[in-house]
């Protein structure tokens, strides 16, 4: 995962889960000199956005490819700001490469929330979110909560303004905590009462909630926790980083506070509506709200690894100006879903998309009642190599142990066709891009096809065995310590369970 995409998520996940109350984008004039000592403090606990961050992968997913709104209207009275499909985007400029495409859904992962609204009222009515809490506590205020009953046992109650949070133990053990905007507080612990955690590591209600309060579910809950972020690059070492945050309003206000080393911000018409563009010393930052999305430009030089080094070094490029930024940002535009997957890098497989790339990278045979390659939905999107490499490390272990199991019996016949699989993996052309190590803490170490190809080396005089000979012999080859001393070689592991 990118550094930028990690501070996003904290960033989203914080905007989320502590500012989805009623507010307004700062009041900016045309142009504001702004001096770091007048920012305030904005560093907040992060405890549940950091779990939630290291469950995610460094790869995303798209849920469908229906066509979509190229943009979203302002809230329409009466929908409270209720989620809508993100508008898709391309870049039209001349000489931006698309480089790649993340969309993250974190809950599918392990732990996340559930936010329960007021039905009609949407994501800015009244409102109860409910957190699994088990790797820590995100207090709402500094002040000393309150002691409580919640379920019969200890719990905690801070109260801050029109938000109340409680903080305990559910009756199966899970650390919950939820935050109440809007609600008064015998509904919120009203409602704690019923709380449980699902089989999916989601809390949801066991009977009806008490204020007309109704779960937000299904795809509704989905876009309220999606993030997406595009990312352009030139052959000057600039980059365009695109991402789309789900929240509105509240979101927005915490996108605009939260560059807080600005030396220059202003107010500029962005295709046709208002947005809000920063510059510190390394990179410049557009916010736009869209409705229920909010849009966030960010024009940066590269990061890339030195060849030399092997450090992260930043490339030595930037935009001359605000107004040079613009002219280049101004040609991210929306377009319909056709147009938009042909654009994506083409390495990028879409969450929907990757059943069928499964599929028809399948192509090796595997041992009699030995179940197909899977590739497993992490809820983001993968990349083709990613998902060659997870087919390629499966067939590989279940052949190796075809082998280890024919030479324990001295059936050459089976090892050899066992070891003949596994160099048609070892030189299968989908993993022909990727190296066979990596540089790690400063040393070497081997990648997963370069395993592969490793353990495909050793295996040469196997797959060069003569069966007629008499006078050859199995044993001779040390075949389980051939394949134990590849296995143990330092790198990614096969997870082979041999």
């Amino acid at each position: 995962m990118t550094t930028k995409l990690e501070d996003d998520l904290h960033a989203l996940f914080e905007a989320q889960t502590r500012s989805l109350g009623i507010g307004e984008p700062p009041p900016l004039d045309d142009q504001i000199t702004i001096h770091p000592a007048d920012h305030r403090d904005r560093r907040r606990p992060l405890a549940i956005a950091a779990a939630l961050v290291l469950i995610v992968g460094g790869a995303a997913l798209w849920w469908a490819t229906d066509t979509r709104g190229n943009t979203t209207p302002a809230d329409q009275p009466g929908t409270g700001l209720m989620p809508t499909e993100p508008p898709l985007l391309r870049m039209d400029a001349a000489g931006w490469t698309p480089d790649s495409f993340t969309e993250v859904d974190p809950a599918p992962s392990g732990e996340g929330s559930t936010t329960f609204i007021v039905a009609g009222q949407g994501l800015l009515g009244p409102r109860i979110t409910v957190y699994l809490s088990d790797a820590g506590s995100m207090p709402i205020s500094d002040a000393e909560p309150d002691p409580i009953t919640i379920a019969g046992g200890s719990a905690r109650l801070l109260v801050d303004g029109n938000q109340a949070q409680v903080h305990w133990t559910e009756p199966s053990g899970h650390i919950l905590e939820a935050v109440g905007t809007g609600i008064a507080v015998d509904d919120l612990t009203a409602a704690a009462e019923l709380m449980t955690v699902d089989d999916q590591g989601l809390p949801s209600a066991t009977g009806p909630l008490p204020a007309g309060l109704v779960a937000l579910t299904g795809r509704d809950a989905a876009l309220a926790r999606s993030f997406y972020e595009y990312r352009w690059i030139d052959d000057t070492g600039l980059e365009l980083q695109a991402s789309l945050y789900p929240g509105g309003p509240p979101v927005y206000e915490e996108r605009t506070d939260s560059l807080s080393d600005a030396i220059e911000e202003r107010t500029v018409d962005f295709q046709g509506a208002d947005a809000y563009v920063a510059r510190d010393e390394d990179k410049i930052r557009l916010d736009q709200l869209r409705g229920f999305w909010v849009l966030e430009i960010t024009g940066q030089p590269q990061t890339y690894t030195d060849p030399d080094t092997g450090e992260l070094t930043m490339a030595d490029a930037g935009f001359e100006s605000i107004d040079a930024f613009l002219a280049v940002a101004e040609q991210i535009v929306t377009t319909d879903a056709t147009t938009w997957r042909g654009a994506l890098p083409p390495e990028i497989v879409l969450r929907n998309e990757i059943g069928d790339v499964a599929d028809e990278l399948a192509v090796f045979p595997m041992p009699d009642r030995q179940a197909a390659p899977t590739v497993t939905d992490y809820g983001f999107t993968q990349q083709r190599a990613g998902i060659a490499q997870s087919i390629a490390a499966q067939t590989t272990c279940a052949w190796t142990t075809v082998l280890l199991d024919a030479a324990d019996r001295n059936d050459p016949q089976t090892a050899i066709a066992a070891a003949v699989v596994i160099h048609d993996v070892a030189t299968w052309n989908e993993l022909s891009g990727i190296d066979d190590t990596i540089e790690f803490a400063d040393r070497d170490v081997l990648t997963a096809p370069g395993r592969i190809r490793a353990l495909d080396d050793a295996l040469s005089e196997l797959r060069q065995f003569d069966v007629d000979d008499e006078d050859s012999r199995l044993d001779d080859l040390e075949l389980e310590r051939t394949v134990a001393d590849v296995i143990a070689a330092e790198g990614v592991d096969l997870e082979c369970d041999t």
